[in-house]
């Protein structure tokens, strides 16, 4: 379990895909009433129709941040349909760790930006 925390530890210090996307296809904002923690996700669509990048910007916890760092690596190259259908289990997954009901919240924050930026 402590290699997991190290991980994700580390993840948060040192974020893969925060920022912003210049000529983003989609945007979107979301924030959780209960935390107050707010994600925003700048995502471009290739002609192809796959998603070939994905930024976020975090105001918010460790939990929020590094979901939302994990599950932008996963999006790349799937299509619009297959983030559609990311299922909340998968980010779970992702994360690598067992959550609280609330910081559940915080986790799943990062899929509830990424389908309302493709919508």
């Amino acid at each position: 379990m402590d290699l997991y925390r190290e991980e994700i530890l580390d993840r948060y210090k040192n974020p893969q895909n925060i920022g912003d996307i210049k000529d983003a296809t989609n945007k979107a904002t979301v924030k959780n009433s209960i935390c107050g923690d707010t994600l925003s996700a700048g995502i471009r669509i290739s002609e192809s129709g796959l998603v070939s990048e994905v930024k976020f910007k975090s105001i918010g916890c460790m939990v929020s941040t590094v979901s939302a760092d994990v599950l932008a690596d996963y999006a790349i190259g799937k299509n619009i349909s297959e983030v559609k259908n990311i299922k909340e289990e998968e980010v779970l997954k992702l994360f690598g760790m067992d959550l609280t009901p609330s910081r559940r919240k915080c986790a799943l924050l990062s899929l509830e930006v990424l389908k309302k930026a493709v919508e």
